[in-house]
């Protein structure tokens, strides 16, 4: 518990060290702007920890920009030329609201969700109903924008639209069902706490039958990544199935089921945790990564986050003991790099490659920690 303790206060360090005047930036080198996923998920760490001005201030940010349609801005900060020329080093651009991703015309889809549920955990635990109050119409339109987006029951979305932005996943992806049936739950909790009448927890069960019906795979043993009318990837993503264990979406024999898959594969076997395997190849990754040799960038490289969430989807199923090692392991990497890190090589070294270096701190990486770490304490004591 030594390790993990020290390793904690490393990352609230990290994490602190990427508040900002207006909410939470990524990182403080090239991701130093306020990107939404980024900033929603450190912001559940903020909550942890009780800094509960800076992740308002993020909300206030996200929520002031919300388009008309109920679009949440992907980040607030450089335009796509300016996010290459940040990668390079070179801090250029306004900051203002950014709708696309830089690969394409397709929207992503989880600042949407990311906001609802991160909503819900800031009024949850504040009793701070008066942000979603003065903000009701901007959180409307926020989940018709989404439900817009709904096929067959659940969220469909086009390519580069999910965190794993390299990769060209298309059609009903695990990931953003998973936190499609978290965000109408989280909507949900935060309507009830305001006094609005709704039907987004009913919704929230239909769509946890859906996933169920639509993903799991009996044969695997786990839920596939993603399928549209032409194709069903079976390969295993730590993303939506350690989510899905967190979450509840994967009930007790699944959640069984997917934590050995992820232990026969080897999922964090050195450096918690790989995001997927098998690797996606060649014409289902964006190509120009191939010219700078970061083709694996969020597709077979190891990302602290996905360590941290398969030792809390270990905690969540009883696992106490694994839910431990995988954390130590990467405790270890924090104290050896006294900061938290965005991305290492499959064996535990830090990404640096001649024409990228990962992020530190990594406001995500950080938040992520002290999460598993407070749920790992929070099941050993009970």
């Amino acid at each position: 518990m030594a390790k993990l303790s020290k390793a904690l206060i490393i990352a609230r360090s990290s994490l602190r060290a990427c508040y900002d005047k207006k909410g939470i930036v990524a990182g403080r080198t090239h991701y130093n702007y306020y990107w939404a996923r980024d900033s929603f998920y450190a912001s559940w760490g903020a909550i942890e920890l009780k800094d509960y001005d800076v992740v308002r201030r993020n909300l206030e940010l996200f929520l002031k920009n919300i388009r008309k349609d109920g679009h949440v801005p992907i980040r607030v900060g450089a335009s796509g030329l300016g996010q290459w020329l940040a990668l390079a080093g070179i801090k250029a651009g306004r900051e203002k609201p950014r709708y696309s991703q830089d690969k394409g015309f397709n929207p992503a889809i989880d600042p949407n969700l990311l906001l609802l549920i991160t909503l819900d955990k800031y009024v949850s635990r504040t009793n701070d109903a008066k942000i979603a109050k003065s903000h009701l119409p901007k959180v409307r339109a926020c989940i018709g924008w989404l439900e817009k987006r709904e096929k067959q029951g659940l969220l469909w979305c086009g390519r580069y639209s999910t965190w794993q932005d390299i990769v060209k996943k298309k059609g009903f992806v695990l990931y953003t069902n998973i936190l499609y049936c978290k965000a109408l739950a989280s909507l949900s909790s935060v309507l009830k706490k305001i006094g609005v009448s709704n039907e987004f927890l009913e919704k929230a069960k239909i769509v946890k039958n859906r996933i169920n019906e639509s993903f799991w795979d009996k044969k695997k043993g786990h839920y596939i990544d993603f399928f549209d009318d032409k194709k069903r990837s079976a390969v295993f993503s730590s993303d939506g199935n350690f989510l899905a264990v967190l979450f509840g979406i994967a009930e007790r024999k699944k959640a069984e089921s997917i934590l050995k898959k992820a232990d026969e594969l080897g999922i964090s076997k050195d450096a918690p945790s790989l995001t997927n395997i098998p690797e996606y190849g060649f014409g289902e990754v964006y190509t120009p990564l191939y010219l700078i040799g970061m083709q694996d960038y969020n597709n077979g490289t190891c990302w602290p986050w996905l360590g941290c969430l398969h030792s809390m989807a270990l905690a969540v199923a009883g696992e106490k003991r694994k839910a431990g090692e995988v954390l130590e392991k990467l405790a270890r990497l924090i104290i050896r790099d006294d900061d938290a890190y965005e991305i290492y090589e499959p064996d535990g070294r830090v990404v640096k490659r001649l024409f990228y270096t990962s992020e530190h701190p990594f406001a995500w990486s950080a938040s992520f920690y002290i999460l598993a770490h407070s749920l790992l304490k929070k099941r050993t004591l009970n």
